[in-house]
């Protein structure tokens, strides 16, 4: 009569405890992917049948987490918490929908141990959406090859990692931006960049002088200015930048809001020009100040919920294929990544004057 194999058959095959096989087989958290290889293996060549009840298992609550990365542990006031609460606000919303639980942490330092402990410490976790704007290289990005739930990346792209991730369509936005201006009469256009390099920025920025060429836009070396990420010290460190500008452009792109509101306020206050008669101003953001200045600005929206809510669909996506595939235990899924870019739209305001 043939033997029965058992999980102390796989475990010694895969020379690892019978807890680690049990964990591979019933998808807990806690085990390396070296280890889930070994296991994996070792259960397709014995031909390891593993019993599951699935009943119990389709019924268990799941939880998605939402991990906020925030290197420098600083609290997060004013715009940025308020642009990271929409993100949180349609992850949640969708993880609700979806039956899951959900959870906010964040992760103070680039560091494995850290990462894997705040999993641990969330029972039954499904999958990750990790806000990841402050992540810059590839190197901050290795940290999370060795998660054992699904994972996606928001707030941030990178065409050459392996991982998904959900984002704003930064090119096709600065194109209507141009697009926009070019429609209402301006030939000759700026831009504010920011000092800090964040993927988003930097697209935009790049993105800019692909839309200045594609539509035959003037931008002099003299109209590419560069300031702070910050409303004070975009303030303060604008007009000596301004102030070196023999001409002006028509109009000028700022890569995010917060630097187009101090730009228009240095372009009114302190260079005592009149905003959109003599300079137009278009930011990128639609932060709620936006609408509240005067003139009120014109700016790019961004579907942050939307950005939200389609992590946590991918997400799930890969939970039916991971969690309700009855052959997981015996062969780990292949599955590719996606990139999502989420679309835009230009909010028209006073800030944006006809060039005759």
């Amino acid at each position: 009569m043939k033997k029965r194999i058992t999980i102390t058959d796989v475990a010694e095959e895969a020379g690892v405890s019978k807890t680690s096989v049990s964990f591979v087989i019933n998808q807990k958290k806690g085990v390396r992917a070296e280890t889930r290889k070994r296991v994996l293996a070792a259960i397709k060549k014995l031909n390891y049948k593993p019993q599951f009840n699935f009943s119990s298992f389709d019924t268990l609550k799941k939880t998605m987490l939402f991990l906020q990365i925030n290197l420098e542990k600083r609290i997060l006031t004013g715009q940025d918490s308020a642009f990271i609460a929409h993100y949180i606000s349609g992850a949640q919303k969708m993880s609700l929908k979806l039956g899951y639980e959900f959870e906010n942490k964040y992760l103070y330092s680039l560091d494995e141990s850290e990462l894997l402990k705040i999993c641990n410490e969330i029972e039954d976790l499904a999958g990750i959406v990790v806000q990841g704007s402050l992540l810059k290289n590839e190197e901050d990005f290795n940290i999370f090859s060795n998660l054992p739930v699904p994972f996606v990346f928001i707030d941030t792209y990178h065409p050459f990692l392996p991982f998904n991730f959900v984002d704003i369509d930064n090119e096709s936005a600065v194109f209507k931006v141009i697009s926009y201006l070019v429609s209402q009469g301006h030939k000759s256009i700026g831009i504010v960049s920011a000092v800090e390099s964040t993927y988003n920025l930097d697209r935009r920025y790049l993105s800019f002088f692909e839309a200045c060429r594609y539509f035959g836009v003037e931008c002099r070396e003299s109209w590419q200015l560069e300031t702070y990420f910050n409303y004070d010290e975009a303030s303060k460190h604008l007009p000596k930048l301004l102030e070196n500008c023999e001409t002006f452009p028509t109009a000028f792109f700022c890569v995010c809001d917060i630097i187009a509101l101090a730009l228009q306020k240095c372009l009114q206050q302190d260079l005592g020009l009149v905003v959109p008669d003599q300079v137009s101003v278009v930011g990128f953001d639609n932060i709620d100040a936006s609408s509240m200045v005067e003139p009120r600005l014109s700016t790019v929206n961004v579907s942050k919920e939307q950005i939200g809510q389609k992590a946590v669909i991918l997400l799930n996506e890969r939970m039916q294929l991971y969690g309700g595939m009855e052959d997981f235990a015996i062969e780990e899924p292949k599955l590719n990544h996606e990139r999502t870019l989420i679309g835009t739209d230009i909010v028209r305001r006073e800030s944006v004057k006809y060039n005759r």
